[in-house]
């Protein structure tokens, strides 16, 4: 081969080599990924009547990725979601079976609040299917979820149907408000339909007084209703442990509770306290003091 033919392949080689690096170093500045989600975001919104928005973001590859300030707004411009920081850890990202294993996902201080519209359909409807309709993979696979640990602190949320009011000193189904929520899971793992995990401890106040200290338990979820092992629920008032129990019809949508379905054991040191009872008596939970 001539000699100017081999310089010409090497200076071609390293001009490519240049341009790799270019574009990797490029793609590590922070104002570039934020751009970069944002224009994605910005796909959504297209189908959303809401908006969505990120301040920063930090993308290192994958031990490191994080959200600031990752706000969604729904219809009437009202917060759907808020957090300021979103850290996670991947540990495998398998696009073929639509599904993301993480090693830790951290979401601080969120806010959640589902809401129904005026029209009668929930904010949260109207972004889910938003996001199925920017779904350009054409993957049918549900997406799943697994992560060794999750961490969720000082977290708010509120579900609110159409004109309904918070009633004193009683929990309303159809107004809840519930903030200081602190969780700590292990092995969570969500395949789309279904949910288990290591529930180490869910702690929370109810706007109605109600007032959770510790929840902890194995804990699985599915379309038939919730199962849990070695259960341990504390409030300011009570405590229940329970070595299995199980719930179902808790998704029927009717608002009585005749067709719920309850298997409980409970443990010896078992104590219900009437000032608890209240707070979750009356119409709307069904129960009796």
């Amino acid at each position: 081969m001539p000699k100017k033919a081999i310089n010409r392949t090497l200076l071609g080689i390293l001009i490519f080599l240049f341009l790799l690096a270019g574009i990797f170093l490029t793609l590590r500045i922070r104002t570039v990924q934020t751009w970069m989600v944002n224009r994605f975001l910005a796909r959504i919104e297209a189908k959303y009547e809401g908006r969505l928005s990120v301040e920063k973001v930090l993308i290192r590859w994958p031990r490191r990725i994080e959200f600031t300030n990752l706000l969604v707004l729904d219809p009437l411009n009202d917060t759907l979601f808020y957090s300021p920081l979103i850290r996670l850890s991947v540990t495998r990202l398998d696009l073929d079976k639509n599904r993301l294993n993480l090693s830790r996902l951290l979401i601080q201080d969120p806010v959640v609040q589902l809401r129904q519209l005026p029209s009668g359909q929930m904010n949260i409807d109207l972004l889910l299917e938003a996001l199925k309709s920017a779904d350009s993979t054409g993957n049918s696979t549900p997406f799943s979820l697994a992560t060794r640990e999750f961490i969720l602190k000082n977290g708010s949320f509120q579900y609110r149907k159409f004109g309904s009011k918070a009633k004193p000193d009683q929990l309303a189904l159809d107004n809840v408000l519930i903030k200081n929520i602190e969780v700590d899971i292990k092995q969570l793992d969500w395949d789309g339909t279904a949910v288990s995990a290591t529930l180490e401890n869910l702690a929370f106040n109810e706007q109605s007084g109600f007032s959770l200290r510790r929840f902890s338990a194995g804990v699985q979820v599915d379309p038939k209703g919730i199962r849990t092992e070695n259960l341990v629920i504390e409030t300011g008032n009570s405590f229940v442990e329970s070595a299995r129990a199980s719930v179902t019809g808790l998704w029927n949508k009717s608002d009585s509770m005749d067709h719920l379905m309850l298997d409980l054991v409970l443990g010896q040191k078992t104590y219900l306290s009437p000032a608890d009872l209240t707070l979750l008596s009356g119409k709307n939970t069904g129960l009796t003091t």
